[in-house]
C-alpha cells in the first residue's frame, strides 16, 4: 500500500512540475514575442495614389470612353464612361535606382567640394550637403546628389576613388512600372471624364445643373492636378539616381606601414555600447511593465498548485490510508 501511494505522489508531483514548467515557458516566450514584436520598426507602406471614386458630390454617373453626353434629367446630370477595354500599350520598365555609401576621407570638407564636381560634371548636382564638427580636430558630414540614372554606375566608381576606405555601399533598385501605368491609366480616364463633363456644361440649362457639373468638374481637375504631380514626381526620380554619402575623416597614424584609425574605432565602439545600452533599457521599460502580467501567470501557477496538492491530500486520505 506504501509502495503504490508513493508511485502516485511521484506521478502527481511530476505532472504538476511539468504543467509548471510548460506555463513558465509558454510565459517567457510571449514575452519575449511581444517584446520583439513591439520594439519592431513598422515598415512604411509604399504610397500610391488613392482610388478615385466614382460618384461625385450631387452627380452620379457611369463612363463610356468617348461617348455622347447623356440628357440631364431632373437637375442631375448622368454621365458615361468606359474605361479601357484595349490591352494597355508595351511600356518601357521604370527602374529607380539608389545608392549609399560610407566614406573614410582625409577632409569632410574637400571631400564635400570633389563630391559636389564628380556630380555636376556628369549631369547630377547637390541636392543636400551637412558638415559639422566631431571633435576639434576631426569633422563629418553628409551629403545626397542626383545623378542621371544612366551615369549612376559611373558616380558609385568615381565616388569610391576619392575616399581613403569605402567603409559600407550598398546599391538597390525598386522597379515602378506597374505604378506608372497605373498613374498613367488613372489619368488618362479622368482627362476623358473631364472632356464629358466640359460637354454637358455647355448643354446645360439651369443653374442647378451649372453648379452641379461645375462642383464635379472642378473635383475632377483636381485629382488630375494631384496624379499629374505623382507622374512627375515618379519621372523625375526614375530619370535622377539618389546617391547618400557619409563622410568621416579621423586622426590616423601608421604602424609599420599599416593604417590605424584608433577614433574610427573608439567611435564605432561608442556607438555599439550605446546601441547595446539603448537596447537594455528598452528590454527593462518592457520587463517592468509586463511584469504585473508575470505576477498573475505566477499567482495561478501557485493556486492551481495548492487546489492540486489539497486534492492530492484528499485522496490520498480518503483511499489510501
Amino acid at each position: 500500500m506504501l509502495e503504490g501511494v508513493g508511485k502516485f505522489k511521484k506521478v502527481v508531483f511530476y505532472c504538476l512540475a511539468g504543467i509548471g514548467a510548460f506555463a513558465l515557458l509558454a510565459i517567457a516566450g510571449n514575452f519575449v514575442q511581444n517584446y520583439w514584436t513591439s520594439s519592431a520598426s513598422p515598415s512604411l507602406p509604399t504610397y500610391h495614389p488613392g482610388v478615385l471614386n466614382n460618384t461625385r458630390s450631387g452627380v452620379s454617373y457611369s463612363t463610356t470612353e468617348n461617348a455622347a453626353p447623356s440628357p440631364m434629367t431632373d437637375g442631375s446630370a448622368a454621365l458615361s464612361t468606359n474605361s479601357a477595354t484595349a490591352p494597355a500599350p508595351a511600356t518601357d520598365r521604370k527602374i529607380v535606382k539608389t545608392g549609399d555609401l560610407k566614406l573614410l576621407v582625409a577632409k569632410a570638407e574637400d571631400a564635400s567640394a570633389q563630391i559636389k564636381t564628380i556630380a555636376t560634371s556628369l549631369g547630377g548636382y547637390v541636392d543636400e550637403a551637412n558638415i559639422y564638427d566631431v571633435t576639434d580636430a576631426s569633422k563629418a558630414g553628409t551629403v545626397t546628389i542626383k545623378v542621371p540614372a544612366d551615369k549612376f554606375d559611373e558616380t558609385m566608381g568615381q565616388l569610391k576613388k576619392m575616399a581613403i576606405k569605402v567603409e559600407s555601399e550598398t546599391a538597390g533598385t525598386s522597379d515602378v512600372t506597374a505604378d506608372w501605368v497605373d498613374l498613367q491609366a488613372r489619368l488618362k480616364s479622368l482627362q476623358a471624364e473631364e472632356d464629358q463633363y466640359l460637354a454637358i456644361l455647355k448643354d446645360a440649362k439651369n443653374v442647378e445643373d451649372v453648379l452641379k457639373v461645375t462642383q464635379s468638374l472642378s473635383s475632377v481637375q483636381s485629382d488630375i492636378e494631384r496624379l499629374q504631380a505623382n507622374i512627375r514626381y515618379t519621372s523625375s526620380q526614375v530619370d535622377l539616381s539618389s546617391i547618400s554619402i557619409s563622410l568621416d575623416e579621423d586622426a590616423d597614424v601608421q604602424v609599420f606601414g599599416l593604417r590605424w584609425t584608433p577614433l574610427l574605432v573608439i567611435k564605432q565602439a561608442a556607438r555599439n555600447m550605446l546601441q547595446g545600452l539603448t537596447g537594455f533599457a528598452d528590454f527593462v521599460i518592457a520587463f517592468v511593465f509586463f511584469l504585473p502580467a508575470l505576477i498573475l501567470w505566477a499567482i495561478l501557477i501557485v493556486t492551481f498548485y495548492w487546489i492540486a496538492r489539497k486534492i492530492y491530500r484528499y485522496i490520498k486520505t480518503k483511499f489510501f490510508v
